[in-house]
């Protein structure tokens, strides 16, 4: 295990298979766990993460019942994510968890007016500035866009 995943754990106010769960999550979002992989047995996954059979029984468990993770009696249990998984913000996930979602994104501006806005009517509140940038960008993950983001940003915090 990795020396910010111990820190991870060390430092949680998660229960530790939630947090055990995440660190599994994040693994197979990211590739590091490929579809159909076949992952430590409870006992060496225990022993990496310094925690009871209990506790990693518990994660599979959370891992399985979102389809994650398929376990197979007597032979094991598999990474069952699809290619492209749809990604979630969790509330019970960290930080550190959220920015390893992240990776692999690739926001690419479509368009950006430097000249001043104001909000579009839709959206002010009585709080607007009438001073913004406007920038108009993309998301791509895993070569597939998925967002198209409309931000309007306050030139007197973002010079």
């Amino acid at each position: 295990m990795s020396q910010a995943n111990r820190r991870q754990l060390s430092e949680t106010q998660l229960p530790l298979y939630h947090a055990i769960a995440g660190l599994l999550r994040n693994d197979i979002m990211t590739g590091k766990r490929l579809d159909g992989e076949r992952i430590p047995t409870i006992d060496q996954l225990a022993l990496e993460y310094g925690v009871a059979r209990v506790t990693i029984r518990q994660a599979v468990a959370v891992l399985a019942d979102e389809g994650l993770l398929s376990v197979q009696q007597g032979r094991g249990t598999f990474v069952t994510a699809p290619k492209i998984v749809p990604q979630k913000v969790r509330l019970e996930s960290t930080w550190q968890q959220l920015l390893g979602m992240l990776e692999g994104n690739r926001p690419e501006p479509l368009e950006v007016i430097e000249k001043t806005f104001d909000l579009p009517a839709s959206t002010e509140d009585g709080l607007s500035t009438g001073d913004y940038r406007y920038m108009r960008r993309i998301h791509i993950q895993h070569d597939q866009p998925y967002c198209i983001l409309d931000i309007y940003l306050d030139r007197r915090t973002y010079l």
